[in-house]
């Protein structure tokens, strides 16, 4: 009973870094569309435009990870630099 307790949850962490190795894959694809001829500048930081330069997927992924007061300038300073990068 407890090897087949142990085995539920390895198959559940192999099915969570699974799931997220894909959506990382698909972010990163998401983000070779993106023309790169102009960067959000820090005058712009956290305004709507800063926000919408970055691909919906990775705006997905960090409102659900950033939650806090002053979402929008977080949102858009990460998500500069993981386009940067």
């Amino acid at each position: 009973m407890t090897s087949m307790y142990s085995q539920h949850n390895l198959d559940v962490e192999k099915d969570k870094v699974r799931i997220i190795k894909t959506a990382a894959q698909l972010i990163k694809d998401d983000i070779k569309l993106v023309s790169t001829s102009h960067y959000p500048g820090t005058d712009e930081l956290g305004s709507e435009e800063s926000i919408n330069f970055l691909p919906a997927s990775l705006r997905v992924l960090l409102s659900d990870l950033i939650t806090a007061k002053g979402a929008q300038i977080k949102m858009a300073s990460i998500g500069q630099a993981i386009m940067q990068s």
